[in-house]
């Protein structure tokens, strides 16, 4: 008996299985090419749901420097509320974009 990955939500199982005991995907009665190649979907649509992500951190950040710009009052000695949101945002989208891409790296190596 040996200890394989579910194709589907890849946690631990055993080879003998016939259903895996988390996610309930059916193993019993399918040939490695198929077991390899839902493998390889499932790991290409996380790449793509993180990609998405990306693109919305992305957008996040940029939204956020067109806030900044838009509501920055030059003659004011203190900034605005608006700006100060504008700067979170920023924050929020920068951070959200590097968590992601390293998570991007971490998934295409395996």
């Amino acid at each position: 008996m040996a200890i394989v990955s579910c194709p589907q939500c890849n946690e631990k199982m055993s080879d003998k299985a016939a259903t895996c005991p988390k996610c309930g995907f059916v193993v019993d009665g399918l040939d490695a090419d198929t077991l390899e190649r839902k493998r390889r979907r499932n790991r290409a649509d996380q790449i793509h749901k993180l990609t998405t992500q990306s693109m919305l951190a992305m957008l996040l950040f940029v939204a956020g420097i067109a806030g900044l710009f838009y509501y920055r009052d030059e003659t004011a000695p203190d900034p605005t509320w608006q700006s100060q949101v504008a700067i979170v945002v920023i924050v929020i989208g920068f951070v959200w974009y590097i968590v992601n891409r390293i998570r991007m790296m971490l998934a295409r190596r395996k």
